[in-house]
Order: structure tokens, then sequence, then C-alpha cells
């Protein structure tokens, strides 16, 4: 399952999504342990508004320690930020051939991944889940 970091700072690294998730990813002794597949953080810019957003989708196996990632962290504060974690869900695109009737739903959005130099805690992980993308 892809699970969706809404509203991450803007220099959040690999390595700090590792250990803000790694927690609950591990499980415990009654609980299943997990993998993170892959991490991107993802830049998010409104056309019209200009405004811009920072997210990182993180890939977990099994969904069940995803959907326990998303209990135990939506809300928490991450970097100084309270952020909401969910489950990514790709959009439609609307059916009536395009136009779309919510006036609050935005439009034109570019999407950009991130990729930051590496730091020294972070190369391990790179060198693992690069190949991934």
């Amino acid at each position: 399952m892809i699970v969706l970091l809404k509203n991450i700072q803007k220099d959040t690294l690999r390595s700090e999504i590792i250990k803000f998730i790694s927690p609950v990813v591990k499980g415990g002794f009654f609980r299943a342990k997990g993998e993170i597949k892959f991490i991107r953080i993802l830049e998010a810019k409104d056309s019209l508004s200009k405004l811009i957003e920072y997210h990182a989708l993180v890939s977990i196996e099994p969904d069940k320690v995803a959907l326990r990632v998303i209990e135990k962290l939506h809300s928490k504060h991450f970097k100084g930020k309270r952020i909401a974690v969910r489950e990514y869900r790709k959009r439609r695109p609307p059916i009536d051939g395009g136009v779309s009737h919510h006036h609050n739903q935005r439009r034109e959005i570019e999407i950009t991944e991130i990729d930051f130099p590496q730091v020294e805690g972070d190369r391990k992980f790179h060198r693992t889940y690069q190949s991934r993308f």
C-alpha cells in the first residue's frame, strides 16, 4: 500500500521519513513487521494560486502494517508541523469529458519529484531503493 504524508516541510529528507515511520513499521511482540519499499518526495505546485505543497509517498508492505502507520501517525507532529497521513489514491479524471463541477477542486497542479542530495545517514537507503523508483 502507498501511504501519503501530506504537507511535509520543504527540506524533509528520506532518512527523516524513515526515522518517523520506522517505530511503527518494525512492529512488536504481537504486531506484524513491515517493510518500506520506496519513498518519493513530491512538490505539488498549483499553477493558478502559485501555492506549493510538499508530500511524500511511502510504499509499505504488507497492507496491514501500512494501515497501522496511518492509524498511529495521522495528525502527529513531524519536524514541528502537524501532518496528515492517509492512504494514497490516484485521482480519477471527471467522467463528463474533463469538466469538473467541483468549484473547490484544484485543477492545474504540477507534480515534481524532489531528489535531494544524499546525506551520510541516507546512503544505504538510497542505494537500496533507488532502482525501485
